[in-house]
């Protein structure tokens, strides 16, 4: 906890100060601003990207030393990786679609058990330090059998 605590006010402490709240509801469709479309998932050898439109994807095997039985901990990585690479698209939104409801909650609500929140800090950061930031929204995915 004092660490969050320390970095927040570091961020703080840098802030210019102003800061406005905007609500804007958007589509993936809407076709007055670009968006980035992607899908994540993790299983439990692997995590994967794929950004529909651009004919590009990634993945990778989970490391043998990672957390093991989190499967919740690489989804949210996952999307933390999606936000990263998405940035570099030039989009002004985001996308992101996943078949897992906690992860979904958790970037929605920006909101983690304190073992997830180096990935929330994370995707915060880049947002925070990008001088126009894309956009970012969360889609939940049902899950087909």
């Amino acid at each position: 906890m004092r660490w969050e605590l320390l970095w927040f006010i570091h961020h703080v402490k840098i802030s210019n100060g102003i800061h406005m709240l905007q609500f804007m509801e958007w589509s993936p469709y809407d076709r007055m601003a670009t968006t980035l479309i992607g899908f994540t998932d993790a299983s439990g050898s692997s995590m994967g990207i794929w950004f529909l439109g651009e004919y590009t994807s990634y993945q990778c095997l989970l490391p043998p030393d990672g957390p093991q039985d989190l499967i919740f901990f690489y989804e949210a990585l996952a999307v933390c990786s999606t936000f990263y690479l998405g940035t570099e698209y030039g989009c002004d939104h985001i996308a992101i679609y996943s078949d897992d409801t906690n992860t979904v909650n958790m970037f929605s609500s920006l909101h983690a058990k304190p073992v997830y929140n180096s990935i929330l800090v994370a995707a915060v950061d880049l947002a925070v330090k990008n001088p126009s930031p894309p956009k970012f929204t969360m889609y939940l995915v049902n899950k087909t059998s």
